[in-house]
């Protein structure tokens, strides 16, 4: 059996109270644009 090392760098900043995420489930939904989905991810960078 081969022995696979990996690693993480860690998750993706997702602010405070998770608006990363919530910013993409409402952009998936059709309920923010690709440009509002843009900007409220640039906070988090």
């Amino acid at each position: 059996m081969t022995k696979v090392k990996s690693s993480n760098l860690g998750y993706p900043r997702l602010g405070e109270k998770r608006e990363w995420k919530r910013a993409l489930e409402k952009f998936w939904n059709g309920q923010l644009t690709e440009a509002e989905l843009v900007a409220t991810t640039k906070k988090f960078v």
